[in-house]
């Protein structure tokens, strides 16, 4: 799953919490227009497998998601 961290009425942390909830290995790739630096502090040991910079075109969406949320899927 790409998940952005800006959403409305829930934060991207909370849902994420609430996904591990229901599925603890969920594979999640953060979406944030935060520094990686800080965005990786955040959820560090949490299980999230990678960062996605915004702003991103279709080509970046597109290899983030073939390199972090491909792997292991076979």
């Amino acid at each position: 799953m790409v998940l952005d961290l800006s959403l409305p009425g829930i934060s991207g942390g909370e849902t994420f919490n609430r996904l591990k909830e229901i599925n603890p290995k969920v594979r999640v790739v953060i979406s944030s227009g935060f520094p990686n630096e800080e965005v990786t502090k955040k959820f560090d040991g949490t299980g999230v497998i990678g960062y996605l910079q915004k702003p991103y075109n279709y080509l970046t969406l597109v290899d983030t998601i073939n390199k972090f949320l491909g792997e292991g899927s076979n």
